[in-house]
């Protein structure tokens, strides 16, 4: 096994660093989930084992470093519970959580695999500059899709920035003028919904664009006309990114 030299696991720490463990790594005895027969810091850095036996009290009664730390099965202790381990610690890198993503997808939980990922972007997005313009980014992407993992969400605010746009075509669209005589008209409810989606949506085409022109006057027309424009480049931008999400385009992890 082994000490750690001159880190922060000394006086009476157990390191297993670089070590390779052929069979189960015991953290915790098997007969009982409530001790533990280690209580000091426990060094996995770069250890490989085939199984590991630890329950979650280990990972909440004492520090235990997992950076880059390979197994094959876990026992005692649930995935859910191996993430929550993981999320305890401010000192790791992406790896602990891309091997628990891999088990996760192994044993069949995609759930939990989808959440780890998750958590993994999340953490990388805290660790960067506060003021950073890819924080920012990273911020809205995680919001809107949760960082590719979760399109669904993508397609819940592409419905929302519809129906503003809708709604914004039926109440207040006198921006809208028909292209025969150039006349500003509101549009019925129908209407707006077909020049929405014909305007918003990039891959539809229902031939009511070359009915209508947009065509602000005043300033309360280019007010609104700017506020639909801006609702366009919204739902492009959100099925750009809900596409990207269902091929897996623009993942980072896997």
């Amino acid at each position: 096994m082994g000490w750690a030299d001159e880190t922060e696991f000394k006086g009476g720490a157990l390191s297993l660093g670089g070590s390779t463990v052929g069979g189960t790594l015991y953290l915790s005895s098997t007969s009982s989930r409530e001790q533990s027969a280690i209580e000091a810091p426990i060094r996995l850095r770069s250890a490989e084992c085939t199984r590991l036996c630890a329950s979650a009290e280990v990972f909440t009664r004492t520090e235990v470093d997992l950076d880059s730390f390979v197994y094959q099965q876990l026992a005692l202790i649930s995935p859910e519970e191996f993430l929550l381990a993981i999320e305890s610690r401010d000192d790791l890198r992406t790896q602990p959580y891309t091997q628990l993503a891999r088990y996760c997808e192994k044993v069949g939980q995609l759930t939990t695999r989808r959440l780890t990922l998750v958590s993994m972007e999340r953490r990388v997005t805290r660790q960067m500059p506060h003021m950073s313009a890819i924080r920012w980014t990273r911020l809205i992407y995680g919001a809107v899709a949760g960082y590719g993992y979760r399109a669904g969400r993508a397609f819940l605010w592409l419905a929302l920035v519809i129906t503003l746009s809708i709604l914004l075509l039926a109440d207040a669209g006198n921006f809208v003028a028909a292209t025969a005589n150039a006349q500003h008209v509101r549009l019925t409810v129908s209407e707006s919904i077909s020049l929405s989606l014909d305007q918003l949506l990039p891959f539809i085409t229902l031939g009511t664009k070359d009915k209508w022109i947009l065509d602000a006057q005043t300033p309360l027309q280019w007010a609104l006309l700017t506020l639909f424009f801006t609702l366009k480049f919204a739902a492009w931008s959100l099925v750009a990114l809900a596409l990207a999400s269902v091929t897996g385009l623009i993942r980072k992890a896997s």
